[in-house]
C-alpha cells in the first residue's frame, strides 16, 4: 500500500519536473525563433496531465487505506487502479511526451541550439517512448532530459561573457 501511494506521489511530481523541463526548453528555442510552433508545450501539458492523473490514479486505493479510513478492497481493485494509472503513464504520457520531444529537437535544431547529433538522440527517445506499452520507457527519457540538461548548462555556462574589469582606453 505504501508502495503505490508513493509511486503515485513521486508521478505527480515528475509530471511536474517533466512540465517544467520542456517549458523551459521551448521558451529558450523561442527566444532565437519566435515563430516556432507552441506544438510541444500543448504536448507537454498533455503528459504531465496523464502522467500526474496515472499517479493519482495509483495511489488512490491505497492512500486511504494508510489512514485506516476505509475497509481494504480486493486485490482486483487494486491492479485495476494500477493497470489504469500504468496506461494513463505509458499510452498518453509517454506518446504526448514524444511528440514533445520530437518536435522540440526539430525547432532547436533550426533555432540553433542542439547539433545534429543531440536531435538525432532526441528523434530516437521521441520513437523509444512510442514503444513505452512494451518496456518501462523511462530510462530513454531519463537518459536524453540528462544530456540536454548537461549540455544546455554547459552552453549557459560559457556563453556568459565576462564583465571587463578596466574600461577601455580612448
Amino acid at each position: 500500500q505504501i508502495q503505490h501511494t508513493a509511486t503515485g506521489i513521486l508521478l505527480v511530481l515528475a509530471a511536474l519536473s517533466l512540465m517544467t523541463f520542456l517549458t523551459t526548453l521551448w521558451r529558450q528555442i523561442a527566444t532565437n525563433r519566435p515563430d516556432s510552433s507552441p506544438l510541444p508545450l500543448v504536448a507537454a501539458g498533455a503528459a504531465s496531465a496523464c502522467i500526474a492523473a496515472g499517479g493519482v490514479v495509483m495511489g488512490t486505493v491505497s492512500a486511504p487505506e494508510l489512514t485506516g479510513t476505509y475497509p481494504l478492497p480486493s486485490a482486483d481493485i487494486l491492479r485495476l487502479a494500477n493497470d489504469l494509472g500504468f496506461g494513463l503513464v505509458a499510452l498518453g504520457g509517454m506518446w504526448a511526451t514524444a511528440v514533445a520531444v520530437a518536435v522540440l529537437c526539430y525547432q532547436a535544431r533550426a533555432a540553433g541550439l542542439f547539433g545534429s547529433r543531440l536531435a538525432i538522440l532526441g528523434q530516437i527517445a521521441a520513437g523509444l517512448l512510442v514503444l513505452s506499452l512494451l518496456f518501462v520507457p523511462i530510462i530513454p527519457l531519463l537518459a536524453w532530459t540528462a544530456v540536454v540538461g548537461i549540455i544546455q548548462a554547459k552552453t549557459h555556462h560559457t556563453s556568459k561573457s565576462p564583465v571587463p574589469s578596466t574600461p577601455a582606453r580612448v
